[in-house]
Parts: C-alpha cells; structure tokens; sequence
C-alpha cells in the first residue's frame, strides 16, 4: 500500500505539473483542522498562515463552520496574489441555508463596494440570485457586466469539492469532478490590492455553513488532470490529500 500511495502521489504531482509542462505552483493550503487558537496553518511550506477572526466553530475531523456574521479568516501577505496569468482555487464546501448577503466568499482576493470591482474568488449567491455557486473574476470593462460564471445549486447539506480555474484566457468551474459551467474568453484584468480571505471578501460577503482543505495555485492546473486524478482515486478509494477527504461534523 505504500508503494501505491507513493507512485499515485507521484502521479497527482506530474499531472498537476501539466500536460504541457506549464506548472501550478502551490501557493497556499489550509486544511483548518486547528481545534484552538486564532491561526489557520499553511501546510504548503510557504508560511502563509491565516488570522481567524471571530470564533468559526471547529469540526470533527477537520474544517471550520463560519457562521455568517463575523467568522472569517484573513491570509496576510498575499495583497500581491494577483495571478494575471492564471489561478487554481480549491476547497470543499457545506452548507444548507440561504447565504445572508447577494454573494458570500468560499476563498477570495476581492473588493466590492469600488468601481470597478476587483479580483477574483469562488463564492455562493442568495436566493437573490438563484444560490448559485459562483467563480468570479473581475473584468476591467465599465458598465460592469457579468464577472464570472455559475455552476449551479448545493445547499444540499452535503460535501462538495468545488475548483475554480482561471488560465490566462478562460475559466472553468468543477464541483466533485464535474465540469459544471466553462467561458472560452475571459478579460480578468481588475486586481485588487486586498488580502485573500477565506469565507469573506471586503468589505463584507461573510459565508454562511462549513469550508475544509483550501489550496490556492498560481496557474491553472489542466483541466482533464482534474478529472484524470479525481477518477483514479476514486476508482481505488485512496485519500491522498486534499482530493478524497471524507468530513464527518
């Protein structure tokens, strides 16, 4: 069983490389399984550890529940997680009721409230606007139009593992596996200057239900490895990182 799990982790690492030999660095990972504490830990490597503000209730086997109001948690030193070239977002997701606010963050580098808007993120919409599960990259053009892309309704109470892909040109949207919605041409070119926050964006768009293992990439990891790894482990019901993980609340 080692060998296996070696070989498969060497194979999720040549895949998420790329097809082409574009690599997806990762930048960040916080499995937010801390139990005490006000810091959310970065298992990258990087030492990008996140300040929890308010009290997010912690979950067995790990993830926060955020309770919409004032649970978030802020990723000092990434005002500069720009991407201009590409991005990967990742997490996994629960949640049943309404969100409490038109759009609520998963992971964000986003400010609204300023024309035009700036950054990216993967959010969740109100009944406002059909609870859609939403990937949002801001484009520079005034009147603002659509900044982004939905891929449907999951306030089912159930685990979602949702990625959101941004490749320089076009951004794709899975939830557990699936390609859920695509956009061929994209103009992402509105940054902010705001810190990532994980179940928030600034000024507000507090989250509303539970976030587990969020990984944030510089570049886009290709498109089918997401299904080609997902399959594969699925197929051998092997838990290798952030792919497979089961959470019990």
């Amino acid at each position: 069983m080692r060998r296996l799990t070696v070989g498969l982790m060497a194979l999720t690492v040549s895949v998420l490389c790329g097809l082409n030999g574009h690599a997806a660095v990762l930048m960040g990972s916080w499995k937010l399984d801390e139990a005490e504490g006000t810091v959310a830990y970065d298992s990258s490597g990087n030492g990008m550890h996140g300040i929890i503000y308010g009290s997010p209730t912690p979950l067995l086997g790990g993830g926060f529940h955020f309770d919409g109001i004032d649970d978030y948690i802020d990723i000092p030193g990434t005002s500069d997680w720009n991407f201009a070239s590409g991005f990967t977002l990742k997490a996994r997701i629960r949640y049943t009721d309404p969100q409490p606010y038109p759009d609520t963050a998963i992971i964000s580098n986003h400010r609204s409230g300023v024309t035009p808007a700036s950054g990216y993120g993967l959010l969740v919409q109100s009944p406002l606007y059909n609870n859609q599960l939403w990937l949002f990259a801001q484009p520079g053009e005034m009147p603002i139009g659509p900044c982004g892309i939905s891929g449907g309704t999951y306030q089912d109470g159930n685990w979602h593992d949702v990625i959101g892909i941004y490749d320089g040109t076009a951004l794709s949207l899975y939830v557990d596996g699936e390609l859920k919605a695509h956009e061929d041409s994209w103009n992402y070119s509105s940054f902010s200057t705001e810190n990532v926050r994980i179940a928030s964006y600034i000024p507000g768009g507090k989250f509303h239900g539970d976030i587990a293992d969020v990984q944030i990439y510089a570049g886009a990891i290709p498109e089918p490895a997401t299904l080609i790894v997902w399959s594969l482990l699925a197929g051998l019901g092997i838990t290798i990182g952030y792919w497979r993980r089961r959470r019990a609340a």
